[in-house]
């Protein structure tokens, strides 16, 4: 592994982030002064792109030379470049979003291409270029979670993809169920609510927030360990009763992780008189690990691992427990250029060093279980 080859350079890494990592790699490599200007600070990016497998996306300053900026091979996390003038010059700016350059006037807004580097030097002037392409493969849970309703990803619009997303499960819930009886459609704030509205449209019910969440409460599925994940949730949700209570409620949520706020809100909403709960997901079964850069990295923690929706619908408490499909997923999205590893096991990298990152992720869970 990288941390390893690294120590036989004598390079002591002083924490567990994978950007010390990338900084050291990209660090050593221009260090050895291959070359000139941007033509050095593209040689170091070919040395990360050589020695770094996965996922990532990096903006970086270079000492009195400028600002660097790049995506890995397979452009699986995103990265974005956007041009505005300011008292006359133009400058220039990055982001992994679209709307954290276009709220603060950038226009000319570009998702770097799988693999490239942009070099801004001193005086404004921008060097690009392509330095190791791969099979473009963009993370599709940027798409349905990650990217706010007003960003653009790689030219697609993450409202209307949500939007797209409601209307392939509301087909699919037409197709397969064609009698399901349903009073109200709610979203789970708020990742979720394009795709619960437009769900509720195309099958003819009501839609309406039968659900609150508590602003000062981060996203759980990211937090480190299941204890501190339970916790939050406790304080995440509240149910509004009037909109819940003797109806047969279809519950909208962008995907199920873990499960912890799934099992939750089922609980919540049977707490409040739903008569019946359908639970559906715009993504499909989340049974594989993931390794570029979203936290979960272990089959054991994912509830969907090696389970069928039967079961998983079981554990969760919920009358019917429907997934969108992959075809669906790609359909609304737009393209089957994704890496759609976490539901399908295919990885657009290699997976050779996946058991010691799991080894290590295991004793850093650990760590933080016994301090809390």
């Amino acid at each position: 592994m990288l941390k390893e080859k690294l120590r036989k350079k004598r390079v002591y890494l002083s924490s567990n982030s994978d950007a010390e990592v990338l900084l050291q790699v990209f660090g050593d490599a221009y260090g050895k002064g291959n070359g000139d200007g941007h033509e050095a600070v593209f040689n170091a990016v070919k040395e990360v792109h050589k020695e770094v497998i996965g996922g990532y996306s990096v903006v970086a300053l270079v000492a009195n030379k400028g600002i660097t900026a790049f995506r890995d091979p397979n452009g699986i996390r995103p990265l974005l470049i956007g041009e505005k003038k300011v008292n006359g010059k133009k400058i220039c700016a990055f982001a992994s979003e679209s709307i954290a350059l276009s709220i603060q006037g950038y226009e000319n807004i570009r998702d770097l291409k799988p693999g490239e580097a942009v070099f801004v030097d001193k005086n404004m002037k921008q060097h690009s270029r392509i330095l190791e392409s791969g099979i473009p493969a963009p993370c599709v849970f940027e798409y349905v979670y990650f990217s706010t309703v007003e960003s653009v990803y790689e030219g697609r619009p993450i409202y209307e993809v949500r939007k797209k997303l409601g209307e392939e499960l509301a087909a699919k819930v037409k197709k397969h169920w064609p009698d399901l009886e349903v009073d109200v459609v709610i979203p789970v704030p708020d990742t979720s609510r394009a795709a619960a509205n437009s769900l509720a449209k195309a099958l003819g019910v009501p839609y309406e927030e039968g659900l609150i969440k508590n602003r000062y409460i981060g996203r759980t599925f990211i937090m480190p360990v299941q204890k501190l994940r339970e916790n939050a949730m406790k304080l995440k949700l509240k149910p509004i009763e009037s909109v819940i209570k003797g109806k047969n409620i279809v519950v909208v949520d962008d995907s199920i992780v873990r499960g912890t706020t799934s099992k939750r809100i089922v609980q919540l909403l049977r707490e409040s008189g739903a008569k019946k709960v359908y639970f559906l997901s715009t993504f499909p079964p989340i049974r594989n690990p993931c390794y570029y850069g979203i936290d979960f990295q272990r089959e054991e923690e994912l509830i969907a691992h090696g389970k069928t929706i039967e079961e998983v619908e079981k554990e969760m408490g919920a009358d019917k427990l429907i997934y969108m499909d992959v075809e669906g997923l790609r359909k609304a999205v737009g393209t089957d250029k994704l890496c759609t590893a976490c539901v399908t096991g295919e990885y657009p990298t290699t997976t050779e060093h996946t058991k010691e990152l799991t080894s290590l992720r295991k004793k850093h869970i650990a760590q933080i279980t016994s301090k809390c």
